[in-house]
């Protein structure tokens, strides 16, 4: 009842806000009365969006569908529809083309409110109403807006986040973000082997663990899987008189056991850490420059250029997928300003805090591609060389801009001090602890008020590395 209450008065609150004016993108409509730019010839309102980008001055456009002409224009004085009805489109320079997970909130033809716990729930709630074209999720209300377009969006809903329909297909794809419509696809978190290597997994969706009776790969903790076109990999590390050897495997599924594919011996100084690339392969990462990647047949050396000594990697540090190709490493036990780096290419940027240096901090990148985010968490700050103590706030680093902003939320350091890896579900980050014997479970919503970490539940074995895996895989 009291949730009908609130749905209820959030569908008055919405009528009466659809006069607020935002940045409208892709609109029904001409702009008159206005200074013409130019006019081309255009195949797409999409391609006359990005002509726009390249005329000087322009900060709006109008494409003609019925002669596929595209106006440039220096403002837009009057939107109008009454001659062009659906004839025409209009828009500001400054919309995205692919409008995933922008700030705001859609004002367009009202398809339903639902209250949802996550932004996830709200995108695929929409896919699968025949009207819906557009959802927001509001975090602070808990709801979400389906409409059936979006002729407006209001900007002053700073926490809203607002997605196209056919957005959901990108948000699914992107790095580190699992399909939770496909039951095939739901996933687990395989988290490691006990003293008898015997796996444990945590399920996601029924929150409860067990064992796996996928067989480990090797008979060691430092173990690395992921999924490449549905097959199973996973790298191992081990010590072969005094030197690392890494050994990848693939698993035969008809057979229910592990076939070695390839190894790689580096000295005991060189390995630090492997990460999984969803639907890529597994990097190999070294203290000796170069940057290896196991994707099912070879391991391959994929760079020369990784820019850190593995001296500096010791307990927790920054380290995630931003893109197939691009990663963000960092914040370890020296003051080496975080990177980010190109797997292909061995290009790596410095990207600087402001005024605030940081060690042991961990990350997790998140968002659909072309609108990439990384959030920070923990560690010790720094200041002239000086630790301050523990650092418990929220740091988002947008990726395109490079530029830091303060999320205002806290993640406060687990019992004993530190998080290992993290893993983005959504809006929601999983992050763990391990400990000598077992492996301590956690979630952070970053779109949410959380003030600390979110204990989940307990796995019985000491995890140094996570992994989504299908919930078939155990």
């Amino acid at each position: 009842m009291h949730a009908n209450i609130v749905l209820l008065g959030l569908f008055f609150w919405f009528h009466n806000a659809v006069a607020q004016k935002g940045l409208q993108c892709f609109v029904p409509g001409e702009c008159l009365d206005s200074q013409i730019l130019g006019a081309t010839p255009t195949n797409s309102s999409r391609e006359c969006w990005r002509h726009c980008q390249s005329v000087t001055g322009c900060t709006w456009f109008t494409f003609y569908k019925d002669s596929q002409v595209c106006t440039s224009l220096s403002g837009c004085l009057r939107l109008s529809n009454e001659k062009c009805q659906d004839n025409c489109l209009s828009g500001e320079e400054e919309c995205p083309e692919v409008q995933c997970g922008i700030h705001g909130r859609c004002y367009g033809a009202l398809e339903g409110i639902r209250k949802v716990a996550n932004a996830r729930e709200c995108a695929s709630m929409c896919r699968h109403r025949d009207e819906c074209f557009w959802n927001t999720y509001d975090p602070e209300h808990e709801s979400c807006l389906m409409t059936n377009d979006c002729p407006v969006l209001d900007r002053s809903c700073s926490n809203c986040s607002s997605s196209e329909r056919d957005c959901v297909a990108e948000i699914d794809a992107s790095m580190n973000t699992p399909n939770e419509d496909n039951p095939k696809e739901r996933p687990i978190v395989l988290m490691g082997a006990d003293a008898t290597f015997t796996q444990y997994y945590y399920n996601l969706y029924t929150q409860t663990t067990d064992k796996c009776e996928l067989p480990p790969c090797a008979y060691s903790y430092f173990v690395q899987y992921t999924e490449v076109d549905n097959d199973f990999l996973g790298c191992a590390k081990g010590s072969i008189n005094g030197s690392i050897t890494i050994t990848c495997y693939k698993f035969d599924t008809e057979e229910k056991a592990w076939d070695i594919t390839d190894s790689l011996r580096l000295n005991q100084s060189q390995f630090f850490s492997f990460l999984p690339i969803p639907n890529r392969g597994i990097l190999i990462l070294t203290g000796s420059k170069p940057i290896y990647m196991y994707s099912g047949m070879k391991i391959e050396q994929v760079s020369e250029g990784f820019p850190f000594t593995s001296t500096s990697f010791k307990g927790s540090f920054c380290r995630t997928v931003v893109a197939t190709d691009e990663i963000f490493v960092g914040f370890t036990q020296s003051t080496t300003l975080p990177r980010s780096i190109n797997i292909e290419t061995g290009v790596f940027e410095n990207i600087k805090l402001p005024n605030l240096e940081l060690m042991n901090s961990i990350c997790g990148a998140f968002g659909p591609d072309g609108n990439r985010k990384v959030a920070i968490f923990g560690g010790t700050s720094f200041k002239n060389g000086k630790a301050e103590g523990n650092f418990d706030r929220t740091l988002i680093l947008d990726w395109n801009s490079k530029k830091f902003e303060d999320h205002g939320q806290s993640l406060k350091a687990s019992s004993f001090g530190w998080y290992g890896q993290t893993l983005s579900y959504g809006d929601t980050f999983l992050l763990y602890a391990p400990r000598n014997t077992k492996t301590d479970l956690f979630k952070f919503g970053i779109n949410g008020n959380e003030t600390s970490a979110h204990y989940l539940g307990t796995i019985p074995v000491r995890c140094l590395n996570v992994a989504f895996i299908q919930d078939d895989g155990c």
